[in-house]
């Protein structure tokens, strides 16, 4: 029975075997991996599919994220970047560090995302004068220096260091502040639920202490209206914080600063409402354009000489408003 089985495979493949070659050669050319990334114009996120407040007031208009379309380079569409203008060919090695892994560049800006939406609520409900109120603060691993010798992972969090459990981040400083060169501190970490003692020594750089590691901190707010986020997975960045502090605190007051207009924009926030450059704004306001926005929010320095130079080359009539902090982008809204 298996030979004949067998024959029949055999005869089916030597009558087919050119279809067969061609199939694995299309296999080959639309998924062969490539190390590279492609940047592309994406399109508008309105905040509100993201972002609700418990009985928060309704807009005319929108605010909205303008988000980098990125796709995994393979043949074809590396060739594709060849030609098309709008699609810019980048190097993994350019969205991550040398000594990284794109998981680890995947993690952290996962951990960024998280910290953007809650510097965005601190920023908006201070601003609106709501209750709010930091109940937790966890740190965790965002990067590991490559001078560093340590089993710590990105995305690692901290939960102790020797021995000691870890609330604020000035308990960390002082720890390593009063270490000298060479000393070895324990952490204790949360790692896939399981807690790991890892050893670190305290190092030298640029000339200070340090332990070479940075520390991303997420916050667990209590907040009166309740906040929500319904962010995707595959979603991740701190770039659409000024957009989310904008949609919450419109939220949060009785008076529409969308005035029935489409708003877009980009930037991180601080938690003292600094708004902070991000790359990609040329892709980001093509996309607003491509969209029909009315305005766009843009950090000001080089992300608004970038997107000026993007403006006039392209001739756009999108209105483009540099901004350095949050209260920039509200006193121009009140204005509007």
């Amino acid at each position: 029975m298996s030979n004949k089985r067998y024959a029949k495979i055999k005869e089916f493949i030597r009558k087919n075997y050119k279809f067969i070659l061609f199939i694995v050669a299309c296999q080959i050319f639309f998924l062969f991996p490539l190390p590279y990334v492609i940047d592309a114009p994406g399109g508008l996120l309105p905040v509100s599919d993201r972002v609700q407040v418990k009985g928060g007031t309704s807009s005319q208009g929108s605010f909205n994220l303008s988000y980098v379309k990125e796709l995994k380079a393979n043949i074809s569409t590396y060739l594709v970047s060849l030609i098309n203008k709008d699609w810019d060919l980048i190097k993994q090695e350019e969205v991550k560090y040398d000594h990284e892994t794109m998981q680890d560049a995947e993690i952290r800006s996962k951990l960024l995302l998280k910290q953007g939406q809650q510097n965005a609520t601190i920023v908006a409900y201070t601003k609106a004068s709501k209750d709010i109120k930091i109940t937790q603060t966890n740190f965790y691993v965002g990067y590991i220096d490559s001078s560093v010798r340590s089993e710590l992972e990105v995305g690692d969090e901290l939960v102790k260091i020797n021995h000691k459990n870890v609330t604020e981040y000035n308990q960390i400083t002082k720890v390593v502040s009063d270490a000298s060169i060479g000393d070895v501190i324990t952490l204790t970490i949360k790692r896939e639920k399981k807690e790991l003692d890892i050893e670190i020594p305290v190092i030298e750089l640029e000339g200070e202490k340090r332990l070479g590691i940075l520390l991303i901190p997420i916050y667990q707010l209590d907040t009166k209206p309740t906040v929500k986020f319904t962010y995707h997975d595959s979603e991740s960045g701190s770039s659409g914080g000024l957009m989310t502090a904008l949609e919450i605190y419109d939220k949060l007051i009785p008076e529409d600063l969308t005035k029935g207009k489409t708003i877009v924009g980009t930037g991180t926030i601080d938690v003292d409402g600094t708004v902070g450059e991000i790359s990609g704004v040329q892709y980001k306001l093509k996309g607003a354009v491509k969209e029909k926005a009315d305005l766009f929010f843009v950090p000001d320095g080089e992300n608004y000489e970038e997107a000026q130079k993007v403006k006039k080359e392209k001739n756009y009539k999108i209105t483009l408003v540099p901004v350095k902090t949050f209260d920039d982008a509200i006193a121009y809204l009140k204005n509007m």
